[in-house]
C-alpha cells in the first residue's frame, strides 16, 4: 500500500498559569513564571535580608528553553553581600551573571533552560534586598505523527490510528477528526486502550466505510497541555491510499442496436483497485484506453474489454453487444386522391411498424388518405434500429360548385374552382374535357 504522511501545524497557546511568588530559600521550583525577593528574614528590619545568609534558588521549569529574568528592585551592602546567576539546576554549571551588589540594576538575564540564583550576605550589614520576576519560554509541543497500526484495506468500517504521544482520553470526544476522499465519512472516536485517562491510540467507527478504491485524508486537531499547563491547540494529518478493492467494469454504449452503416460510441467506467495504473485489453483490439471508442460494425459484434492494475484486485471485465439490424427498402412514392379507398404500404423486411398522418393501421400499414388536405405526407416505417420515410402525395379534387343550363346549351363543366387536369365523366352528353353536348 502507499503511503503518504503529512502534517499541517497550527499553533495556539493559551496560558492559565498562576503567578508564582517566592522569598529567597533553598529551593527547587517549577513555575513557568513567577516573581522572587530576597528571604525578608531580618528582625529587625522587616523586608530585609538576614545576615550570613547563603541560598540557592532554582527555577526548572520542564520543557524549558529558555528563563528571562527582569531585577524591579536591588539594594545590597556591597560587594559583601550579592547575587549569582548560573546558567543550569545548581552552582556548578556556568555563571550567567554577578555578582551583582549594591543600588545598581542588574542586567536582564536569559538562560538556556533551568536557571539557579544565589544570594550570599556576610556578618555585618544588611538592606532591603532585590525583588526579581522571571518568564518561561517553552519548547514548542511537537503535534502528533499519526500512523498505522493495521494498513487500512477495502470495506474496512473500523480504522484504528496510533499517535506517537500519549493524549488524555477525555479529549478524544471533543477532538476534531475528519476523514475525506472517496466517499464521506461519518465518524464516532472512541480512546482505546486507557490507563489513567491516557492513550496513544484512537478508534475510528467509519460509515459507510472504505468502500472505494482511492486516496483519503485524515485530519486530526486536538487540544494538548504542557507542564507549564499551557493549552496547545495542535492540527495534523495522515493520507493513505485504498488499492485493493475489488475491480468493477462497467462498458456502456450510447446505443446498443444501430442500422447497418450508422456508429457507436463505447465507454468504459472502473472502480476499484489502483486507478492510477489501469490498463485495458479491447476485444475487438483497440488501445489502451478507456474511451470514448467510436465503432461502425457491420454486423452484430460483441465487445469485451478486460481491466487489471497492479494492485492486489482480481482482473475485471465487462461485455456489451451492438445488434446491426439490415436497412430497409420502401415501395416507391407515390400520389392518390383524397377520395380514393385505403391502401396498404409494402416494406422489406416486413413485420416493422408504420407511423404519421393518414396511418390508419400501423401493422399492416393502411393509409386512408380521407380527411387530409391536399399536400405531401411523410409516413415512417420501423424495424428493429431501422427507419425509413416515405412521402405520399395527396391530391386535393374539387368539382366545382353546381350550375344550371337550359336544355340542348352547349358549356363546359371546368370553372376556377375545378382542379385542373381531370377527366369529366358521366352521361353520354359529357365529354372527357367538361363540355356538354
Amino acid at each position: 500500500m502507499k503511503k503518504i504522511v503529512y502534517l499541517s501545524l497550527f499553533f495556539f497557546c493559551f496560558s492559565k498559569s498562576l503567578f508564582a511568588q517566592y522569598a529567597m530559600s533553598d529551593q527547587t521550583v517549577y513555575d513557568c513564571q513567577g516573581s522572587l525577593t530576597d528571604s525578608e528574614a531580618n528582625a529587625l528590619n522587616g523586608g530585609w535580608y538576614d545576615n550570613n545568609e547563603d541560598f540557592l534558588f532554582t527555577i526548572c521549569p520542564p520543557g524549558a528553553y529558555a528563563i528571562t529574568i527582569d531585577f524591579t528592585f536591588f539594594l545590597t551592602e556591597p560587594i559583601n553581600d550579592y547575587v549569582m546567576i548560573y546558567d543550569g539546576p545548581d552552582d556548578t554549571y556556568p555563571l550567567l551573571g554577578g555578582p551583582y551588589s549594591g543600588i545598581n540594576l542588574p542586567p536582564q538575564i536569559v538562560s538556556n533552560g533551568c536557571v539557579t540564583i544565589a544570594f550570599i550576605s556576610d556578618v555585618n550589614i544588611t538592606s532591603e534586598g532585590f525583588e526579581l520576576i522571571w518568564e518561561t519560554q517553552l519548547t514548542l509541543p511537537q503535534p502528533p505523527v499519526l500512523s498505522f497500526p493495521v494498513a487500512p484495506s477495502c470495506s474496512v468500517s473500523v480504522l484504528n490510528i496510533m499517535l506517537d504521544q500519549n493524549i488524555h482520553c477525555d479529549s478524544v470526544p471533543t477532538s476534531q477528526i475528519l476523514l475525506g476522499g472517496q466517499l464521506t465519512q461519518s465518524i464516532v472516536a472512541t480512546p482505546i486502550n486507557c490507563v489513567n485517562d491516557s492513550t496513544n491510540m484512537i478508534q475510528l467507527n467509519l460509515s459507510p466505510g472504505l468502500n472505494e478504491s482511492g486516496n483519503y485524508n485524515i485530519y486530526f486537531q486536538s487540544y494538548f497541555s504542557d507542564e507549564c499547563d499551557n493549552i496547545w491547540d495542535l492540527s495534523t494529518g495522515l493520507q493513505f491510499t485504498i488499492n485493493d478493492c475489488p475491480l468493477q467494469v462497467d462498458l456502456t454504449a450510447n446505443e446498443t442496436a444501430i442500422c447497418l452503416g450508422e456508429c457507436v460510441d463505447l465507454y468504459v467506467d472502473v472502480v476499484g483497485g489502483d486507478s492510477a495504473t489501469y490498463n485495458y485489453s479491447w476485444n475487438p483490439l483497440w488501445q489502451n484506453s478507456a474511451g470514448i471508442q467510436t465503432v461502425c460494425p457491420s454486423f452484430t459484434t460483441q465487445y469485451i474489454v478486460l481491466v487489471e492494475d497492479s494492485s492486489p484486485a482480481i482482473i475485471a471485465s465487462d461485455t456489451i453487444t451492438i445488434i446491426v439490424d439490415t436497412p430497409l427498402t420502401l415501395q416507391l412514392s407515390f400520389s392518390i386522391c383524397e377520395t380514393d379507398m385505403p391502401v396498404n404500404l409494402t416494406a422489406v423486411p416486413s413485420g416493422g411498424s408504420w407511423s404519421g398522418a393518414g396511418i390508419v393501421n400501423g401493422s399492416n400499414g393502411t393509409f386512408d388518405p380521407n380527411g387530409l388536405l391536399g399536400g405531401v405526407y411523410a409516413v415512417n416505417y420501423n424495424l428493429g434500429a431501422c427507419d425509413e420515410e416515405l412521402d405520399i402525395t395527396v391530391l386535393d379534387i374539387n368539382a366545382g360548385s353546381d350550375i344550371s343550363a337550359c336544355i340542348n346549351t352547349t358549356f363546359n363543366l371546368n370553372t376556377s374552382e375545378t382542379t385542373p387536369g381531370g377527366i369529366w365523366s358521366g352521361c353520354s352528353c359529357i365529354q372527357p374535357n367538361g363540355d356538354i353536348i
